[in-house]
């Protein structure tokens, strides 16, 4: 996450504030209140101590110090701070747990297969002309 997008929030629900439904958003979101449905942004959720999501968060980076009971889906990373608490499953590219924090559930952090994917098909490739070499040999 830059700094530049951790200090920018586009739309805040406040710790006062009951949401019941899901929240969609193309900008980041600050949660201080409970929400009742699922979070979704294409940017920052934020989710302070005192929120509580009861569904399922999907953005492309999250930083909870709050309660999320569903699971997290982020295409960065996700951060849980030392007060927070996530019972669901979990999926994200980097994982910061601090000390304190509570996960109950299953962790995927999935390996940037467009990385791999052209060195694993090249050493099949030269395998594959390594064996044919070795056939021809043996002949």
């Amino acid at each position: 996450m830059a700094d530049n997008n951790e200090s920018k929030i586009d739309t805040i629900i406040g710790a006062a504030s009951q949401v019941k439904g899901d929240v969609i958003v193309d900008g980041s979101v600050l949660v201080a209140g409970t929400v009742k449905g699922d979070v979704i942004s294409k940017d920052l959720v934020r989710v302070v101590e005192s929120a509580i999501i009861e569904g399922n968060l999907e953005a492309k980076d999250a930083i909870i110090a709050g309660r999320v009971n569903g699971s997290v889906l982020c295409q960065g990373k996700v951060q849980l701070g030392k007060k927070a608490a996530l019972m669901g499953d979990l999926r994200a590219a980097r994982l910061i747990i601090e000390e304190g924090a509570v996960f109950t559930g299953s962790c995927e952090m999935p390996a940037k297969d467009d990385e791999k994917a052209p060195q694993a098909e090249g050493a099949k490739k030269q395998n594959a002309a390594a064996k044919t070499t070795k056939a021809k040999e043996d002949k």
